[in-house]
């Protein structure tokens, strides 16, 4: 997603559950799968993958320093944020409903 995109959703008011993440990081890429099923599961959220190379002036604007970083917003307030993955789906569905 670019920045442009997640302002554009952040503007709307929409819950977005976005993961700061990079290609060349591998805790990233394992944690793609958690993070696809999840969407699947949660249609009624917006889930944005951003990516820490492409959209530096998000990174600096939330303060990311490690990936991947998901952080759950609500508009433009952050809700939550965590620093690393899931390791399945269901932690990451109960972090989301603020359950865990």
């Amino acid at each position: 997603m670019t920045e442009k995109e997640f302002k554009d959703f952040q503007s709307n008011g929409v819950s977005i559950v976005a993961c700061f993440s990079a290609t060349w990081c591998g805790p990233c890429r394992m944690f793609a799968p958690v993070f696809e099923k999840a969407m699947e599961q949660l249609p009624e959220l917006v889930f944005a993958k951003i990516d820490i190379d492409e959209c530096e002036q998000l990174c600096d604007e939330y303060g990311i320093q490690s990936v991947p970083t998901i952080i759950l917003f609500n508009g433009t307030q952050v809700v939550r944020k965590k620093l690393g993955g899931f390791p399945t789906v269901a932690s990451f569905v109960q972090w989301i409903h603020g359950t865990m």
